[in-house]
């Protein structure tokens, strides 16, 4: 009986056991299906923000051209009869809103392309306590009179790799979004700093990793975010405010992302937000440019043959370059340029063309020509995207190429740097 009795109570205490042990199995499987939940949710999630950020590039990248062609063309004119009427006439202002018009659409197409990774960037050395002082005229302008703008510099050289436009894309972003977080009056302080994480340093941060590191802070004394909030902080097309888009923090995170830096942000409710960019730093002196001789110097005439299937571009482009002191020759049509340079001994300089036209790509047009002959330099424009400027073998820097729309200043500084013109034309 004794034997009988303990043996059920062993059999009793080990159904105890292994029921412990599979109600603790079944706790673990669960809480191991929730996070597996919680993950495929979040997977879904980032899946329709790629889905929804590869619809924008498409559109973007497929209207951008032709949505270039159109800005360049009203830049283009507004810039020419501005330089050709006083400033005390009437339609003065006109022309200027136009002008100021045109150049808000190109940030815009811009911004848009940036998001995308469709936009042909420009990295060069720059000191980022003299890029930031020389937008600081532009903000104060973006954030309004109520609000103070306060501008502190480092105390030496700030030099990162790194292209302007992107540099002041990320004020212009950082700078709106403070001002929207600021009711009434307040102030937004921005800042240049150098730094350097050690390993140690890296442990708390997400994104941080050992190095030296040139900072721009921007904060603000406006209501600040709650948790819900700075959870979607950077998902593209959320926004908090009325007549937003939500991309502004989106396009600063993936420009950061780009020129290999990261983003750190910290908020408090009714205390405001501090938005901290890190771009790897470098470390040598940037040196100033040694003269180049007189500006203004004469040099005889140069043609540039201009080719582009856009009549509307190609007139306006044609008067830029003739105010600019050349001798134009506008053609619309690859296969006419290639006849024109077969029977025309006359001298040509250089090839101005459009890279995606119907009948010949700008590509192919100026291996024909300079073919022909090999004297004659090449610059190419476009307004498409990054991955079509790549898929004409446009993205090696030793390739000279212009984006459209651009402005007379833009054109000249191209052909300076191409053709090594200091006449009067280029610097007036």
């Amino acid at each position: 009986m004794y034997v009988l009795q303990e043996t059920k109570r062993m059999f009793m205490a080990d159904a105890d056991n292994r029921k412990s042990d599979m109600l603790k199995e079944n706790s673990e499987l669960q809480a191991q299906l929730k996070r597996l939940e919680e993950e495929k949710q979040t997977l879904l999630e980032q899946l329709e923000q790629s889905q929804k950020v590869e619809v924008v590039g498409r559109l973007a990248s497929g209207v951008a051209n032709d949505f270039s062609n159109m800005l360049s063309v009203i830049l283009g004119h507004a810039e020419i009869a501005l330089s050709w009427i006083d400033s005390s006439h009437h339609l003065y202002e006109n022309l200027q809103e136009i002008y100021k018009a045109a150049e808000h659409s190109t940030e815009l197409t811009r911004q848009l392309l940036t998001f995308a990774r469709k936009q042909k960037h420009v990295p060069r050395v720059q000191d980022l306590n003299v890029t930031v002082s020389s937008m600081l005229k532009l903000l104060r302008r973006l954030i309004g009179s109520n609000v103070e703008l306060s501008w502190k510099a480092a105390s030496a050289q700030c030099l990162v790799n790194a292209d302007t436009v992107q540099i002041n894309q990320i004020l212009a972003n950082l700078c709106v979004n403070a001002y929207e977080a600021i009711q009434g009056a307040g102030t937004i302080t921005i800042s240049v700093a150098a730094l350097s994480f050690a390993p140690g340093d890296c442990v708390g941060g997400k994104e941080r990793v050992p190095g030296d590191y040139a900072v721009i802070k921007v904060a603000d004394t406006g209501c600040g975010m709650d948790a819900q909030t700075i959870a979607n902080l950077y998902k593209p097309f959320h926004t908090t405010k009325e007549h937003g888009i939500g991309l502004g923090l989106p396009i600063v995170k993936e420009i950061v992302r780009q020129n290999g830096g990261f983003v750190e942000m910290h908020s408090e409710l009714a205390h405001g937000s501090t938005f901290a960019v890190y771009l790897p730093r470098l470390s040598e002196k940037l040196q100033s440019e040694p003269a180049t001789g007189n500006a203004t110097a004469k040099h005889e005439q140069q043609t540039i043959l201009l080719v582009d299937d856009d009549p509307a571009l190609l007139g306006m482009t044609g008067r830029m370059l003739r105010a600019m002191g050349f001798t134009v020759i506008s053609i619309d049509k690859p296969s006419e340029a290639i006849s024109l340079v077969k029977t025309n001994p006359g001298k040509i300089d250089l090839l101005l063309t459009d890279l995606v036209m119907p009948e010949m790509n700008g590509r192919t047009l100026a291996k024909e020509i300079c073919d022909l002959r090999p004297d004659i330099e090449c610059l190419f424009m476009s307004g498409y995207g990054e991955k079509i400027i790549a898929h004409h073998g446009l993205m090696n820097s030793n390739v000279n190429f212009i984006a459209k729309p651009f402005t007379r200043e833009e054109m000249a500084g191209a052909l300076m740097k191409i053709l090594g013109s200091r006449n009067s034309a280029l610097s007036r």
